[in-house]
C-alpha cells in the first residue's frame, strides 16, 4: 500500500520484491496453487487464498504464516477492508463427484477469524470483489452475470447494480471511491457511486476478457482506466471520452493482473 514492496503469487509460491531495488525479499512456500492474494492497508499482513480453500495470513515483517482458515471451496479472490479489520473471500467451486457453484462471499474477522457475515445472493462463482475506499460499500461480480453492491456492516444485498450477456471477470473501485467499474467480454462499464448512472461504456476487444480476471485498475488521479487481459496487451482509457488513448503490446501471453503503485510511477503486469 505504500509502493515499497510488490507481491506477486506464481503457482504455489508468493514471492515479495522491493519496488525500487527490485531485490526479492521474502518468499512464502504453499500447499496449492495460490488464487488470488491481498495486502491489509498498513502493509504489515499479506493474505492469500488457494485452489483448495484455505485461506492464509502471512507476516510481511518476520515472513511468517501468522494465520490459516478453511473454505469448503475454492476461493477465487480476496479483499482487505480499508480499516483493515475484515477479509472478504469470493467463493468458487466446490467438487462433489462434479464441479459445483458455491455462490457465496465470507466476510472474517482478520484478527479472531470469525464469520461475520456470509453475503448470499450470487446464484453462480464469485469472482472479484472489492471495498469502496471508505469500507461502506462492497462490490462482487461473478458467473451469473451481475454486479452486486453489499453492506458489508450488516451484510445486506443493496442492489444489484448490473446483468450481462457473459460472466463478469473483475470489479473495481477508483481511489476515490467515485467511480466503479466491471469488465466483461467485450466492454467495460463504468459507474458514478453518487448515483450509480452509468458514467461510460469502453469497448474492449472480447478476445481481453476470455480469461478469469483479467487486469483492471484505475489511475491514481482518477482520469485514466487501465485494462489488460487475453490479448497480451495493455490499454489505457480516458474516463472523460471514453476513448482508448494508448496500447502496450508488451507480453506474450495473457495479462492476468495489473496494479497502478499509489505515486503513479509504476504500471506492473
Amino acid at each position: 500500500p505504500d509502493g515499497r514492496l510488490l507481491a506477486a503469487a506464481s503457482g504455489r509460491r508468493i514471492l515479495l520484491y522491493h519496488i525500487d531495488s527490485r531485490d526479492l525479499t521474502a518468499q512464502f512456500d504453499c500447499d496449492r496453487n495460490i488464487r488470488d492474494i491481498a495486502f491489509s492497508p498498513d502493509g504489515r499482513v499479506l493474505a492469500s487464498a488457494d485452489g483448495a480453500g484455505r485461506l492464509a495470513l502471512w507476516d510481511v515483517a518476520v515472513s511468517g504464516e501468522s494465520a490459516v482458515w478453511n473454505e469448503p471451496a475454492t476461493v477465487r479472490a480476496l479483499a482487505v477492508s480499508p480499516d483493515g479489520g475484515t477479509v472478504a473471500s469470493a467463493a468458487g467451486y466446490l467438487r462433489q463427484g462434479r464441479m459445483e457453484d458455491v455462490a457465496h462471499i465470507t466476510l472474517r474477522d482478520r484478527r479472531t477469524g470469525a464469520i461475520r457475515h456470509r453475503l448470499e445472493g450470487h446464484e453462480r462463482a464469485v469472482s472479484s470483489v472489492d471495498y469502496s475506499p471508505d469500507g461502506k460499500l462492497l462490490a462482487s461480480t461473478g458467473n451469473d452475470w451481475t454486479v452486486r453492491l453489499w453492506n458489508p456492516e450488516s451484510g445486506e444485498l443493496l442492489r444489484v447494480l448490473y446483468r450481462h450477456g457473459r460472466a463478469g471477470d473483475r470489479v473495481v473501485f477508483s481511489r476515490d471511491g467515485t467511480r466503479l467499474a466491471a469488465i466483461f467480454p467485450g466492454i467495460v462499464k463504468v459507474w458514478d457511486t453518487g448515483t450509480w448512472s452509468l458514467a461510460g461504456n469502453l469497448e474492449v476487444d472480447p478476445s481481453e476478457s476470455r480469461w478469469h480476471s483479467p487486469g483492471l485498475e484505475f489511475g491514481p488521479e482518477g482520469r485514466f482506466l487501465y485494462s489488460g487481459g487475453g490479448d497480451s496487451r495493455l490499454r489505457k482509457w480516458e474516463l472523460a471520452s471514453g476513448k482508448q488513448v494508448a496500447v502496450l503490446d508488451v507480453h506474450s501471453n495473457n495479462v492476468r493482473d495489473l496494479r497502478i503503485d499509489p505515486d503513479g510511477r509504476w504500471l506492473i503486469s
